[in-house]
């Protein structure tokens, strides 16, 4: 093809769906990640249901690739034709479930994660435009506004008409006034077999979850962890370190068949492997619930950061762009290196000072015809080869090196082109023969006492992905030096931060006495200034910061204060300078053109935007400006149709983008301009409500003014949380604009939740309860902020009830309705109210899961199986359900029968014990055979077949457990091994019982495992030691479970 096929079309997939999103709000007082305003992916409902994705393509001579804009705007699928098959994991079905910061990870394809890992948007509609090249290349662009600090990126990915190689340029620009955390990783799934090899040409790696848990590459424990069949079987993640080249991939030995990625080091330093394990019965549950073709996959990834759970550091106004490239490799073996131009295998065949014998075998990503090969290496003259390359199949050569091509003598192979430009390089590397499981480390943990020390320690929670209030970690440092600047000026940004300006302004003002020469201080300084009103003030430190790399955002507030004031000539030269320096900076560009029109200049203002358009054409910001300035005028019925369609086609008429260019106008003083933007949202939500109410009275159009607030305080709010701080004063203006309507009381207390303010959080909430606000997201908010931060079961019973009777279709509170029933009144009161919850129960694997958990602890049965034979929740896997309960509830009266004397029953029901039926959920295969074994043992014992009884406890203590690397594998493991201890010793083998409960009470002593888990561990020790044998099981009590982090 001369030109690349650019494509659009609609495809229908079976989607095993947990939607709707979770309504109620992500506060990160009481949520595992911390990632408001977004929503989490669904948790209550698993099912398959049928759906339209829209699936844009690009497609030449060698790949066809498709993009579903639906979920996250994610490569899902990328064939290479000239193979005839996928070079990623393809799904022909839509799998999503909880996991990441999202809660909502989709398997397949090449998933881009920003700002966070499986972000919460990664498998949510994103915005979608197309664009077709000059050299006849085309693009599918995917761009984003992201709200949790208020940044925008985009990935483009191209393919070009002779080129086998997809090409990914991402772009990232915090165009806010405050800095921006981000992790970026691009994340390339693909089909595993015994014969796939991961090829990551590094010596070491970090354990994903466990950082500080290194492991050597690719050995470990005698295994070569680079071939999926010697990987162990408890899922692993690994973050590559000391990377030196900048290249990575797969190879199935298998098919014959590879592939590659190629970045820039200075770019894309960070690199992952990724498996879920290799045990029998967790793989064939992923084959089935993670694959439409049953099969397992594995993940290679590409990060900005060596290590995935850093978070970056992006200061107000810069941006980041790299390109990245992934292409299929074939012919060539395990490839041992690769560039931007192809990949290629090196094999020194032999050796020697005098002689050495070399082949190579390259296949390129276009055709390079006049590619040459040469070989370089201390103590030898160079050898150069003609090796054409092309991207359909693999070229050989072999040649002769007259001298030693060795590592230590810096041999290197390389592909060029005539012109210079470098397609491959090799260097020979050493292979690497550590092992560092047989490694004894002493990690002696860092206390820190220094100011700078407790300031490093603030700095490292700062960049960690957790969820976490750095304010005590940083008072620490103020508590040993309270002058300390750096911890003053952290203190200052995360006051403004929660709207607390006056406070703020304290911390700027110690850290400027004891640094007055920090820009950076003048500049946050200035920015709280401006927040809370005080221009003068603002514009002084703004002017005294406007130095060194501060400058270009000094600027472009010092033109925001220019422009609120009118003088858009003095903001000119403000905008002038800043985008002299920072030409990529598309935000002041477009302020800039706003000044020019303004000024009446529509000629220079269409230049500017053109422009900004070369950088990013996709800025909501960008597009309303060009239609302002094309149409002369700001007034809605003025702008030009086709402009504003194409703008919400490609926002896909989301509003928090177009919002925020209305943001974009207010920072600036331009209400006209904020209200054209405003009025071209779709489907108003009520910020954009309460916003238009704000201008238009800014305006001075009270009357209409008013019947808009009036409009916002009847919008619903799920999906709609307020988190620009900008919010604050609408809401606090709604409020006292319309003084008996509690919605604006109850949307600030929301927004100063999120900002971690939340006592005067609740004081609102409770506010607007008493004035009479309905809404059940109210009544639920303060039901969670009782359950994990108050301490009053009975109001929090009573807040959860009264969310139920404003939205009795809400599986959540339902859900924490019977959860606070429980812990008020007990198993019966459960019963009675999920029993009259039926439908809702038959609908919900967890409120199913509820139901029968009750049942259990009231040792009902019969209503315990006639709800399982009712219920069909096949498509769960993940969420709690019936099937997470079988086991239990069939040992739990089989233990009672035997309590009984009931022998034969129980052994009946222990030697037919199966995994869950299908019906219930997709079961692990795992009957808890140490246990039931122990247990079948026991019977035989009773029953006086000491033979029988023998022959089970020997099964039992023949079942291999692989210890794991992490504590949540530890609590796992070794508590299934507590029943091979006590096999043990009814086997007579005291000695080895003794070595396993010591070992288990040893375990209970290290630190990395949570106490609950340490706890139970000692408890189940004492009893294998002590009790008698009908109490030796722990039947009955509250299973700790510990979280994976390998999964997190």
């Amino acid at each position: 093809m001369d030109t690349v096929k650019l494509t659009r079309r609609t495809v229908k997939m079976r989607d095993f769906s947990q939607l709707p999103l979770n309504p109620h709000p992500v506060f990160p007082q009481w949520s595992t990640w911390d990632v408001y305003p977004h929503q989490y992916y669904g948790s209550m409902r698993k099912y398959v249901v049928e759906r339209d994705y829209l699936m844009p393509g690009l497609e030449n001579d060698f790949l066809r690739v498709e993009v579903n804009a639906d979920i996250g705007g994610r490569i899902w699928r990328v064939h290479d034709k000239v193979a005839d098959r996928d070079m990623c994991n393809f799904n022909s079905e839509v799998h999503t479930y909880n996991a990441g910061f999202g809660l909502n990870y989709t398997s397949g394809g090449i998933e881009c994660n920003y700002p966070l890992a499986h972000s919460p948007t990664t498998s949510r509609q994103r915005e979608l435009s197309a664009a077709e090249h000059e050299d006849g290349s085309a693009s599918i662009i995917i761009s984003e506004y992201e709200r949790i600090w208020r940044t925008r990126w985009s990935v483009t990915y191209t393919l070009f008409p002779d080129r086998s190689c997809l090409q990914m340029r991402v772009r990232i620009y915090n165009r806010s006034r405050h800095d921006s955390r981000y992790m970026y990783w691009g994340n390339c799934g693909f089909v595993l077999s015994d014969d796939t090899q991961y090829l990551f040409p590094d010596y070491g790696a970090a354990m994903h979850g466990e950082e500080h848990r290194i492991f050597s590459w690719p050995m470990w424990q005698h295994r070569d962890l680079s071939y999926y069949r010697e990987v162990p079987p408890e899922m692993l993640g690994l973050y590559m370190l000391d990377t030196r080249d900048p290249w990575f991939g797969y190879w199935d030995h298998g098919a014959g068949f590879g592939l590659a990625h190629y970045a820039d080091l200075t770019d894309l330093p960070g690199r992952k492997h990724w498996t879920w394990g290799t045990h029998p019965g967790q793989a064939a549950v992923r084959a089935r619930t993670h694959h439409s073709s049953g099969q397992v996959f594995g993940e290679i990834q590409s990060g900005r950061i060596v290590i995935q759970e850093h978070k970056d550091l992006m200061p107000p106004e810069t941006e980041h762009e790299w390109t990245e490239v992934w292409f299929p490799v074939r012919e060539t073996g395990a490839f041992n290196s690769a560039g931007p131009g192809g990949a290629m295998r090196t094999e020194v065949l032999e050796a020697a000072p005098e002689r050495s014998k070399i082949h190579v075998s390259a296949m390129g990503n276009g055709f390079f015809p006049g590619a040459v090969l040469t070989v370089t290496s201390d103590g030898a003259k160079p050898v150069t080869r003609h090796l054409p390359l092309q991207p359909t199949s693999a070229t050989g050569a072999t040649l002769i090196l007259k001298g030693m091509a060795a590592p230590d003598r810096n041999t290197t192979l390389t592909v060029s082109n005539p012109d210079g430009e470098v397609l491959i390089r090799h260097r020979l590397r050493p292979p690497s023969t550590r092992d560092c499981w047989r490694e004894v480390v002493d990690r002696k943990a860092k206390v820190a006492v220094t100011a700078e020390e407790l300031f490093r320690v603030a700095g490292e929670k700062a960049r960690d992905w957790g969820n976490h209030d750095l304010r005590p970690l940083l008072g620490a440092s103020l508590k040993v030096d309270e002058g300390f600047s750096p911890a003053r000026r952290e203190l200052g940004k995360w006051a403004t931060w929660q709207g607390l300006y006056d406070e703020a302004g304290e911390h700027f003002r110690h850290a400027l006495d004891r640094d007055p020469d920090a820009f950076e201080t003048r500049y946050h300084y200035g920015v709280a200034l401006m927040l809370a009103g005080n221009i003068e003030e603002a514009r002084k430190q703004l002017q005294l910061g406007s130095r060194a790399d501060s400058e270009a955002r000094c600027l472009v507030r010092l033109a925001e204060i220019s422009m609120r004031e009118g003088d858009f000539h003095q903001a000119l030269k403000h905008l002038n300078r800043a985008t002299a320096m920072a030409p990529r900076l598309t935000r002041p560009r477009v302020m800039r053109a706003a000044c020019l029109r303004r000024a009446g200049d529509l000629s220079r203002a269409a230049d500017e935007i053109a422009a900004a358009g070369c950088v990013d054409a996709q800025d909501p910001f960008l597009q309303m400006e060009r239609v302002f300035i094309s149409a002369g005028s700001t007034s809605v019925d003025d702008l030009p149709a086709r402009g504003i369609t194409q703008l919400i086609e490609q926002v896909r008429a989301f509003e928090p983008p177009l919002l925020e260019a209305a943001f974009d106008y207010l920072a600036c003083g331009l209400y006209p301009e904020a209200e054209g933007t405003l009025r071209v949202i779709p489907d108003p939500g009520p910020m954009a409500l309460y916003t238009l109410a704000w201008v238009l009275r800014q305006l001075g159009r009270g009357a209409q003014s008013q019947r808009m607030l009036a409009r916002a305080a009847k919008a619903d709010v799920v999906g709609h949380c307020p988190w620009r701080l900008e919010m604050i004063p609408i809401l606090e203006w709604a409020a006292q604009a319309a003084p008996d309507e509690p919605r604006a009381v109850f949307l600030r207390g929301n927004l100063l939740m999120a900002r971690r303010r939340t006592e005067d959080a609740v004081a609102l909430w409770r506010k607007a309860l008493k004035m009479g606000e309905s809404h059940s997201q109210l009544a639920a908010n303060l039901g969670f902020y009782e359950k994990w931060r108050g301490s009053d079961l009975q109001a929090r019973l009573g807040m959860f009830g009264k969310a139920a009777e404003a939205d009795p279709s809400d599986l959540y509170v339902k859900r924490e309705l019977a959860m606070a029933l429980q812990a008020t009144r007990g198993a019966q009161a459960v019963i009675a109210y999920l029993e009259g919850e039926i439908d809702a129960v038959m609908s919900s694997p967890p409120l199913a899961y509820s139901l029968l958990n009750a049942y259990l602890a009231a040792n009902i049965y019969d209503e315990f199986d006639a709800l399982c034979e009712k219920v069909d929740f096949s498509a769960n896997w993940q969420l709690a359900g019936p099937h997470s309960l079988w086991l239990q509830r069939h040992f739990r009266q089989a233990l009672q029968m035997i309590a009984r004397g009931e022998l034969e029953q129980a052994l009946g029901m222990l030697l037919n014990l199966a995994p869950a039926p299908a019906h219930l959920g997709v079961a692990q295969l795992d009957t808890e055979d140490d246990r039931r074994f122990y247990h079948i043992g026991c019977i035989y014992e009773k029953l006086g077949d000491c033979e029988k009884a023998r022959e089970y406890w020997e099964q039992c203590v023949a079942i291999a457990h692989f210890t794991g690397y992490e504590p949540a594998y530890w609590n796992k493991e070794w508590s299934a091994r507590y029943f091979q201890a006590l096999s043990l010793q009814k086997l007579g083998r005291e000695s080895e019982a003794n070595a396993l409960f010591d070992a288990m009470e040893l375990l209970s002593r290290v630190p990395e495992l949570p106490l609950a888990a340490r706890q139970q561990i000692i408890k189940m020790v004492e009893r294998g030691r002590f009790a008698p044998d009908g109490q030796k099981d722990p039947a009955g009590e509250d299973v700790v479970e510990v979280q994976t982090k390998a999964e997190a």
